[in-house]
């Protein structure tokens, strides 16, 4: 039971609640429809959709606030399982259904579940449901014959959770993936049997001297054009991160080695087709590459990318630093400094 109400000294004046009985006898029938909405309302709070299965008719109770959320009335929304399995979002369906299966079929998968799913609304559109849900009753073989639950509307809910998982998976500077998506998928990709998997380093030469004497709108301008280079030369199934700064990571899944020492190559051509024709300031990156099978996980692997970007980074330093130190010079009035305390590479 839940306490519903007080009055203005605090004291409680309205108490309501459910008795199930467990063991020995038979349960007695269940609460009706109306009783469970009143109980359920209370503890769950207000503007909840209920829902009441009596699987021994087949036939399911919808509260008038359930279907008025998606739109419909009860003569067109029906009091069928049909009226809920048909309007859940195809993406969804098999996974939902398998859990609320499990539930129904056994009791040692629980009694109750909690989960979110998309439903087709009146209007054709789909909104976000919380749906909790208990098991009532259960036949002598274990099989649920009885459940009720509720359904929220959490599409305001869910909408700003889409948003702040895109804010952290993407860099919206380079619009390309973010440190925490790359390392996620990095573990995920480390947790499959006989996986093949190559990883590039990468990192722009030079954007220290970009942004000292161009400016930082001419600095994230070249991270841009950077990323938008290394995507154009990948699979969609590839994924191209950016770890920060200057630094960039490309994962190549089902991708070894020799296959991986291609597609390096044709980034390379990429690149220098971009600095010889386009007339824009030139983006130079250092590469580093490895794969799964230099290295016992995929963590290792990426270090090992990384040393060696840092090696050819640190051989073509003063031929970078020399290009765009003569590029800067023949279009803005300046002389260019590539001492330490100016240039790092």
């Amino acid at each position: 039971g839940t306490l519903v109400g007080h009055d203005d000294s605090g004291q409680p004046v309205y108490v309501t609640g459910n008795l199930v009985q467990r063991g020995g006898e038979e349960p007695q029938e269940a609460l009706s429809s109306k009783s469970c909405e009143i109980s359920l309302m209370a503890l769950f709070g207000s503007g909840d959709g209920l829902w009441d299965w009596n699987m021994e008719t087949n036939t399911i109770y919808y509260s008038p606030r359930y279907t008025a959320m998606l739109g419909y009335d009860r003569s067109t929304f029906g009091n069928t399982f049909e009226s809920w399995r048909d309007k859940l979002h195809p993406d969804e369906r098999p996974a939902i259904l398998k859990r609320q299966m499990d539930i129904i079929m056994s009791p040692r998968y629980g009694d109750s579940y909690e989960h979110s799913f998309r439903m087709r609304k009146a209007d054709g559109t789909y909104c976000w449901i919380l749906s909790r849900a208990r098991v009532l009753r259960r036949n002598a073989h274990g099989r649920a014959t009885r459940l009720i639950g509720l359904h929220t509307d959490i599409t305001t809910t869910q909408g700003e959770r889409d948003r702040l998982a895109e804010m952290i998976e993407y860099d919206p500077l380079a619009d390309v993936h973010s440190l925490v998506y790359f390392h996620n998928e990095l573990d995920r990709l480390d947790m499959q049997p006989d996986k093949v998997v190559s990883i590039i380093s990468c990192d722009v030469n030079g954007l220290k001297l970009i942004n000292d004497y161009l400016g930082h709108d001419t600095g994230n301008s070249m991270l841009q054009t950077a990323a938008r280079l290394l995507r154009s030369s990948l699979r969609s199934t590839d994924c191209v991160a950016r770890l920060g700064g200057d630094e960039f990571a490309v994962l190549l899944p089902r991708c070894n080695l020799r296959d991986a020492a291609r597609v390096l190559e044709k980034i390379r051509a990429v690149f220098r087709h971009y600095n010889e024709h386009s007339g824009n300031v030139p983006v130079i990156m250092s590469f580093g590459l490895s794969g799964a099978e230099e290295a016992p996980s995929l963590r290792e692997a990426l270090a090992l990318a990384d040393r060696r970007m840092l090696h050819e980074k640190h051989g073509s330093r003063l031929v970078s630093g020399h290009a765009i130190k003569a590029w800067i010079e023949k279009r803005k009035d300046c002389v260019v400094s590539l001492e330490e305390s100016r240039y790092d590479g």
